[in-house]
């Protein structure tokens, strides 16, 4: 998180541990890039913090610290800043956060707590009532930041164990002390979206049958349909995070070994289990590189290029120049500007909203029997669609085409018939016999802006396109055959 005030940034970032010399360089660019005065580390993992640790992570620039040693590797919070550009006229160091009284040019101090909360839920009271203490220390102007490990509503959690004595507890905390929730700019909640090289990872096919077996099976086959694909999101963001992880992080990792070992090479040889695991890291990297080129493949859209047809660096750029193309900082329309996301939406709306109008009262009927056509015989068109039909039609389209609001692409169902089909044929089968009750939660779409020129403003200058639900696509495929 980057907080700017008085134009001065200050930098909180929970860097997960500064023990590995590839992160430490990851992180000492991006602390360069965020030209931070100040800069607070949660969960450092670090037992002891001196000059030379402040030097090595951050530069000599950041002259002056407080820091919290970690307990045995866990937590951790350290705050570094430039003494050139801000004063720290107190500081104050608790057993769950770091507090320090900034004063940044002409504007009145204020106190910063950055915080790394306790995962024990008997450690947590002891933790609420820090924050008690540390708000009846420092009167005036207060912020808060860091990892407190509790939520303020249900919604913030992505699963259902929650601890809602807790959670009670924490609001009560925040209105006791006048705390108020800070809503950050560009921040939205991540949507879920397959990727394509899941299906060929180890664990992906358990993963997939777990969550979609985990929820109890509806009546209304639509509400099924609705359902197992939020349970199998949820499987399989954390199967992904488990066995994937950090594909930039491991490769920097598994060089920095390399390094070591090589280094050690020049001193002595190596024994057969370090020669062994040098080869093992070499392999680990190829696999990740490949891995890292498919995910660059995927982003950047270019789906009519074949694995192989260009490197990593190419998709990463030219991905990075198509998110600058689309992304719409503000609409104009007839001398009105809206910046804000809800501005824009409401005058998107509002514009195509009168294009496509309202229906109007029919002025004319055609009557088809003075048409005198010939009679056709027709009852093949109402015939209930087949099994196989279903899956010739899934098979047939392309599968890496843009998702539907579930975040499922086509890939799912093919890589995932076996398991997927019962439910998917069933809600397939009751539209077709004319059944559409409760189909309205899977005939929703989101509609998108694509821009017809570069540096489009104007809201003349897009058009919209809509991402439907799969289950449309498979339909109309279906009927097309």
């Amino acid at each position: 998180m980057l907080i700017n005030c008085c134009n001065h940034n200050v930098l909180v970032w929970n860097v997960r541990g500064l023990n590995n010399p590839s992160r430490v360089a990851v992180i000492r660019s991006i602390v360069d890039d965020a030209n931070a005065s100040v800069v607070y580390f949660i969960e450092s993992k670090l037992a002891e913090v001196d000059r030379f640790t402040i030097s090595r992570v951050l530069g000599a620039r950041y002259d002056s610290f407080v820091a919290l040693p970690a307990v045995n590797t866990v937590g951790g919070i350290i705050v570094a800043w430039q003494s050139t550009l801000v004063s720290v006229s107190s500081s104050r160091v608790d057993t769950f956060s770091v507090t320090v009284e900034l004063g940044l040019l002409d504007a009145p101090s204020w106190n910063l707590t950055v915080v790394y909360g306790p995962i024990d839920d008997a450690l947590k009271v002891q933790f609420l009532q820090e924050l008690h203490d540390i708000h009846a220390d420092r009167p005036g102007l207060w912020a808060v930041a860091g990892d407190f490990n509790l939520i303020v509503d249900a919604s913030d959690k992505s699963n259902d164990l929650i601890n809602r004595r807790m959670l009670g507890r924490f609001r009560r905390l925040l209105n006791d002390l006048q705390l108020k929730e800070s809503a950050l700019v560009g921040r939205r909640k991540s949507r879920f979206r397959f990727q394509s090289f899941w299906p060929k990872m180890a664990g992906f096919q358990e993963a997939v049958a777990a969550g979609w077996f985990s929820t109890t099976p509806a009546s209304d086959p639509f509400l099924d349909l609705f359902n197992r694909p939020k349970a199998i999101a949820k499987a399989l963001s954390s199967w992904s995070q488990r066995s994937i992880g950090n594909i930039k992080e491991q490769i920097q990792m598994a060089h920095e070994v390399i390094r070591l070992m090589d280094a050690a090479m020049d001193q002595r040889p190596l024994s057969d289990a370090e020669f062994w695991l040098r080869h093992q890291l070499k392999k680990k990297i190829l696999g990740l590189a490949s891995l890292q080129h498919t995910i660059a493949r995927q982003q950047s859209r270019l789906l009519w290029l074949k694995e192989g047809d260009a490197n990593t660096g190419f998709f990463q750029s030219y991905a990075s120049a198509r998110r600058r193309r689309n992304h719409i900082f503000k609409l104009q329309k007839e001398g009105s500007e809206a910046t804000t996301q809800q501005a824009m939406d409401d005058l998107a709306a509002d514009h195509f909203g009168k294009l496509i109008g309202t229906p109007g009262q029919r002025q004319h009927c055609l009557n088809l029997q003075h048409l005198d056509l010939p009679p056709m015989d027709t009852a093949h068109l109402e015939r209930d669609f087949s099994d196989s039909e279903i899956w010739t039609a899934i098979s047939s389209l392309p599968p890496d085409k843009a998702p539907g609001p579930d975040g499922f692409s086509l890939r799912f169902y093919q890589s995932c018939w076996p398991t997927i089909k019962e439910v998917v044929c069933k809600a397939i089968h009751s539209f077709s016999s004319g059944d559409g009750r409760g189909i309205a939660r899977l005939n929703e779409a989101y509609i998108t802006l694509l821009p017809k020129k570069p540096g489009a403003v104007d809201i003349r200058d897009f058009r919209p396109i809509s991402l439907v639900h799969n289950i449309g696509k498979i339909v109309s495929k279906i009927m097309s055959i």
